[in-house]
C-alpha cells in the first residue's frame, strides 16, 4: 500500500509553502499504517550541538480524515544541548526520547530517532476540513525542537525586513498594566528581569499599535537572572505560546526585560548585541505560522527610558521594525519616546512662552506632536478645532459631511459668508491654519462622517479624540474605541430649554472623558438601549413629539436652541480635561463634568463603573474587538 494521491499532494504543498523539500516513504512503517514524512538539512535551534539534520513526522494512510501523530522526530539521535538547561541541569533535550523502528520503510533506513512527544493537537483537535500538513509543521517548530523557517539568514532587528509594517509604530498599554510591569520588574534590580505579555493589534492608516494586555509572569525556575544576563527556559516560552494560540489568531507576544543599574553604571535603553542575538532566535518561534498577529519586545532602562520594536511574519519571513513610542493610557496619556522617535520640538519655542510656563518644554513638545481627531464640525466641533490649533496642537484631523449654511454662522466658529454652501470642514481647515501656533502644523479634513469604516480606521492613528457629534448612535463606536484601542476620547454635549417667556428654565452642558480608569458612556447612562432605540424610532411609536435630549418639538419647531456661549462653555470644560489628559496639570482627571442652569452649578459625576462593563473587560482588545461603523445620515 502506497500513499494516497491526496497525501502526496499535501506533502508537495508542504514543501512549497515551508521552503524545505519533504519526502514521503513509499510504504507504511512496519506493523503500522503510518507514512514517514521528512526533510534533511533542516536548521535546528542554536542551543543544540548540531546545527541541522533530519526533521519529520508520521502521517496515517487515511489523511486528512486522520491527522498526523501528536509528535515529531529529529536525527541524528546524539543531538544534545550545548550547555545544561538552567532548570533541569541537563544537556539532554527536553521531552525527547530515543526510539527504534520509528522510520522503517523510509529513505532514512532502520535507524533510531529522537521523538518529541508534545501533544500538539490537544488544545484544538485536528480538523480534517481545515487543517493541513503545514499547520502540523507550524505546531512542530513552535514546540522548539526544530529551527524556524528562514533561520538560515540572519534577521537584523534594527532594520525592517522588506517593507515596514507601518509609517508609525507604537506600543500601548493601560496605565495599570504598565505600572504593574515596570514596578515588578524594576524591583528585581540589580538583577535583570523579564516577563511576557499577550498582545493585540490596532492598525490604522498610518500607525500600527501593539496593545499589551495579559501579563504572564514567570513561574519559579522559569527564568535565571543575574545583573548582566537572563536565561529564559523553554518551558516558559512554550507556556506563553500556548496561551497566545489559545487566545486567538491575532494574539501576539511581547517580551519585556530590564537593563538595571549595575556595577557598570546606569542601564541603557538600547537593545544589546546579546538581546539582538537572542531575539533573532526567539521571535521566529513566536510569529511564524501566525500571520495575523504582531509581537513585540521592550527594554526598560534604570533611568526610565525605553526602547522597543515589533516582530511579525511578512512575505520574506520574520520581520522587525523599531517602535517610535510607548503609550500608557488611563485616565491620562503618558507617551514615552524611544530612540527611534520622530518627534521634534516647536521650531520657534519663543512663540509658546506663556503656555510653556505652565506645562514646560516637554508639554510644549507633546502638543506639537500630538495627533487629535475631531468628529463633527458644528458648534462644539468648530470651537474645539479653533482652540486646539491656537493652543499649539500640531496635527489635527476633522470629519463632517454637512455643508455650511447661513444659519450656522451665529454659533459656529470660522464660517464666513464665503463658506456658506461649502463643506464645513473646509472652513474649519482655513480657520485653523490661520490661527495655528504649532510649527509645523497640519490639518486633514474629510467630507464624511468619522464613524464610517474608513473613518474608524483612520481614528486609530490619533492620540486623542474629540466627540462633537449630535446623535447618540455614533457615540457607541467612539466609546468602544476609547477603551479597546486605548485612545482617550472627550465627549461633549449640551441642551437648553426655554419657557413660554423665552427664559431659560433648564440648561445642561457636559464634558466626559472616556479612558481606562474612568467609567464609560454606558456606565454614566449617556448611552443606553432606551435612548438608542428612541433615536432610531424617530417620530414613530408615539415618539413624534420628542427630539434628542428630550425637548418638545412643538415648543422648538423640531430644532433645539443653540447659542455660542453654551457651546463655548462645554468646549471649555472639554479643553480643561484635554489639558489634564495630555499634560496632567492636576493630580487627577474628573469623571464627567456637568454645568446646570438655573442652579449655576458645576457637578462631577460619582457613578462607578458597572460590574463587567465593556470599559473594564475590553481594555486593550484592539482589532480583536468588532466595532460596528455608524452612519449619521
Amino acid at each position: 500500500m502506497g500513499p494516497s494521491s491526496e497525501l502526496m499532494q499535501a506533502v508537495k504543498e508542504l514543501s512549497e509553502e515551508s521552503g524545505h523539500t519533504f519526502l514521503i516513504s513509499p510504504k507504511p512503517v512496519t506493523n503500522t499504517q503510518l507514512f514517514v514524512v521528512h526533510t534533511v538539512g533542516h536548521p535546528f535551534r542554536p542551543e543544540y550541538t548540531i546545527s541541522s539534520g533530519v526533521f519529520g513526522f508520521r502521517v496515517p494512510f487515511n489523511f486528512p480524515d486522520a491527522g498526523p501523530e501528536d509528535c515529531f522526530f529529529i536525527l541524528p539521535v546524539d543531538t544534545k544541548l550545548r550547555a545544561p538547561d538552567p532548570v533541569r541541569k541537563s544537556i539532554e533535550l527536553n521531552r525527547a526520547s530515543r526510539v527504534d523502528g520509528l522510520v522503517t520503510e523510509s529513505a532514512l533506513g532502520n535507524v533510531p530517532a529522537l521523538i518529541f512527544s508534545w501533544h500538539l493537537w490537544d488544545k484544538a483537535p485536528w480538523d480534517r476540513r481545515k487543517n493541513t500538513l503545514l499547520d502540523h509543521y507550524a505546531h512542530c517548530i513552535r514546540r522548539r525542537a526544530a529551527g524556524a523557517r528562514h533561520m538560515n539568514s540572519e534577521i537584523d532587528p534594527t532594520e525592517p525586513v522588506g517593507a515596514g509594517f507601518a509609517d508609525e509604530v507604537h506600543i500601548a498599554s493601560s496605565r495599570a498594566t504598565w505600572q504593574e510591569i515596570t514596578a515588578r520588574l524594576k524591583a528585581q534590580a540589580p538583577s535583570e528581569a523579564c516577563t511576557f505579555v499577550l498582545t493585540r493589534p490596532s492598525r490604522g492608516v498610518l500607525r500600527a499599535t501593539v496593545l499589551l494586555r495579559e501579563i504572564l509572569w514567570p513561574l519559579p525556575g522559569e527564568v535565571l537572572a543575574t545583573p548582566h544576563r537572563l536565561e529564559i527556559s523553554a518551558d516558559y516560552i512554550s507556556r506563553v505560546l500556548d496561551s497566545a494560540i489559545d487566545a486567538g489568531p491575532m494574539v501576539g507576544v511581547c517580551l519585556v526585560h530590564t537593563h538595571p543599574k549595575s556595577d557598570l553604571g546606569e542601564g541603557i535603553a538600547q537593545f544589546s548585541r546579546r538581546d539582538d542575538w537572542y531575539e533573532q532566535r526567539l521571535f521566529p518561534t513566536l510569529v511564524l505560522g501566525r500571520p495575523n498577529s504582531v509581537s513585540a519586545s521592550v527594554v526598560l532602562a534604570s533611568t526610565g527610558d525605553v526602547d522597543a520594536r515589533i516582530w511579525w511574519e511578512g512575505e520574506r519571513g520574520v520581520c522587525a521594525q523599531a517602535a517610535h513610542a510607548i503609550r500608557a493610557v488611563g485616565p491620562e496619556l503618558t507617551i514615552i519616546e524611544t530612540p527611534s522617535s520622530h518627534w521634534a520640538d516647536h521650531s520657534d519655542p519663543a512663540i509658546m512662552d506663556r503656555s510653556t510656563r505652565l506645562w514646560g518644554k516637554e508639554g510644549r513638545k507633546k502638543l506639537q506632536n500630538l495627533r487629535v481627531g475631531v468628529l463633527g464640525g458644528g458648534g462644539t466641533g468648530s470651537l474645539s478645532v479653533f482652540a486646539l490649533a491656537t493652543m499649539g496642537v500640531g496635527k489635527l484631523l476633522a470629519w463632517d459631511k454637512d455643508v455650511a449654511a447661513a444659519q450656522n454662522r451665529h454659533r459656529t466658529a470660522g464660517i464666513t459668508k464665503k463658506h456658506v454652501g461649502k463643506p464645513k470642514v473646509r472652513a474649519l481647515k482655513a480657520h485653523a491654519e490661520s490661527v495655528a501656533t504649532a510649527e509645523p502644523f497640519t490639518m486633514e479634513v474629510y467630507e464624511d462622517w468619522g464613524t464610517t469604516a474608513e473613518g474608524l480606521k483612520r481614528l486609530k492613528d490619533c492620540d486623542v479624540i474629540f466627540c462633537c457629534v449630535d446623535k447618540f448612535a455614533p457615540r457607541v463606536p467612539l466609546n468602544d474605541m476609547a477603551y479597546a484601542h486605548l485612545i482617550p476620547t472627550l465627549d461633549m454635549a449640551s441642551w437648553m430649554h426655554v419657557d413660554h417667556n423665552k427664559q431659560i428654565d433648564s440648561l445642561m452642558t457636559h464634558a466626559h472623558v472616556w479612558s481606562p480608569g474612568i467609567p464609560c458612556a454606558w456606565c454614566r447612562e449617556t448611552l443606553s438601549s432606551r435612548v438608542l432605540t428612541q433615536e432610531a424610532q424617530g417620530r414613530q411609536q408615539d415618539i413624534e413629539n420628542r427630539a434628542p435630549y428630550g425637548l418638545s418639538l412643538k415648543e422648538t419647531d423640531g430644532v433645539e436652541p443653540s447659542v455660542l456661549p453654551l457651546n463655548m462653555l462645554g468646549v471649555s470644560l472639554a479643553l480643561m480635561q484635554f489639558m489634564q489628559v495630555a499634560l496632567k496639570i492636576t493630580a487627577r482627571t474628573p469623571n464627567d463634568l456637568k454645568f446646570f442652569l438655573p442652579e449655576w452649578e458645576l457637578d462631577e459625576s460619582d457613578r462607578p463603573a458597572r460590574e463587567a462593563c465593556d470599559c473594564l473587560t475590553s481594555i486593550g482588545m484592539g482589532d480583536t474587538l468588532s466595532i460596528r461603523p455608524v452612519s449619521m445620515e
